[in-house]
């Protein structure tokens, strides 16, 4: 995406017991400015992401990757 800008935030421990979490499931909010997000509606932004992390969002990259986890839960705040 080539951001301008991008914040990641792990929001994990505000969820600590919640069942998505269990087993390594992360939760993480992401701002990100990128121009790659210039004339796409808000559907169509976090469509391109999480395409682009669809591989980290399996539960089965947390039996691959224990040490990793997934992310179980993602927040989008994209602009351009």
């Amino acid at each position: 995406f080539s951001p301008t800008a991008l914040l990641v935030a792990d929001e994990s421990a505000a969820h600590y017991g919640h069942a998505g979490s269990q087993g390594g499931g992360q939760h993480f909010a992401v701002t990100m400015n990128a121009a790659a997000f210039a004339g796409l509606n808000p559907v169509k932004r976090h469509q391109l992401v999480y395409t682009a992390l669809q591989d980290l969002m399996r539960e089965q990259h947390a039996l691959d990757n224990p040490e990793l986890g997934y992310i179980h839960a993602l927040k989008l705040q994209l602009r351009s």
